[in-house]
């Protein structure tokens, strides 16, 4: 009975109690650097790993995970406060691009950063990030690639954050995706702004009108609408 006893429950449960501890550590050693990186201490600290137990008991990632998110925030210049505040939309935006909640977190802010966008921007960059990669032939890591090459292009035109998404997302809907995407859409975004003597030439001859009367690009519909006279003549579109 004692032999018994011992393999089929002494056993699994000194396991367990194995597991318990290296997730103990884990999670120690992530908020350790979660305070290395943001300088977190004290009460702001404590904030921060109550935070992290309580959603990492309350959703699908761990605390240590949650954790990860956390540093990675901190490495991308967000405040503890910021963190405090972002880390639950951060974990949604990992479950629905099911990937890691780390990546996510770098995903986002590195999208961000590149963007421009505030931290109080961060729940609308989710909503758009999320209706995108859902929406089209593309996921938030080729999202990331794209707005790698093309986000502080177009934000300098005046292309608003998700007008560029929804562009990324059609062209993924044609394999065109990742850094590719971001690529043509940047150079795009360039001859529309600066064309060529003949581009200038046929935007005059069928009245197409791009920028606004502050020099920005007008909202991204606005201009394929004006396009759509030529959008079959390859020739035409290709000196544009």
């Amino acid at each position: 009975l004692g032999g018994e006893l011992s393999a089929k429950l002494t056993a699994p449960i000194g396991l367990l109690g194995i597991a318990i501890l290296k997730m103990g550590g884990d999670f120690e050693q992530g908020m350790n650097q979660v305070r290395a990186v943001t300088g977190a201490t004290g009460q702001q600290f404590e904030l921060l790993e109550e935070r992290a137990k309580a959603l990492g008991s309350t959703t699908a990632f761990s605390a240590s995970q949650v954790a990860d998110a956390m540093s990675a925030m901190g490495m991308a210049g967000m405040k503890t406060n910021q963190i405090f505040d972002a880390t639950p939309a951060v974990l949604q935006l990992a479950s629905a691009g099911m990937v890691d909640v780390a990546s996510a977190a770098d995903t986002v802010t590195n999208i961000m950063a590149g963007y421009g966008l505030k931290t109080e921007d961060l729940n609308n960059a989710n909503n758009v990030l999320v209706a995108t990669f859902t929406n089209s032939n593309t996921s938030l890591q080729q999202l990331g690639q794209s707005f790698k090459y093309v986000g502080p292009v177009a934000k300098s035109a005046g292309v608003e954050f998700r007008e560029a998404a929804a562009v990324i997302g059609l062209m993924g809907n044609a394999g065109i995706q990742a850094d590719m995407a971001g690529t043509a859409l940047r150079g795009t975004i360039i001859k529309l702004l600066d064309p060529t003597a003949d581009g200038a030439k046929i935007m005059r001859q069928f009245g197409i009108n791009v920028t606004d009367t502050n020099g920005k690009l007008k909202p991204m519909v606005e201009i394929f609408k004006q396009l759509e006279p030529i959008a079959d003549d390859s020739a035409k579109m290709i000196e544009l």
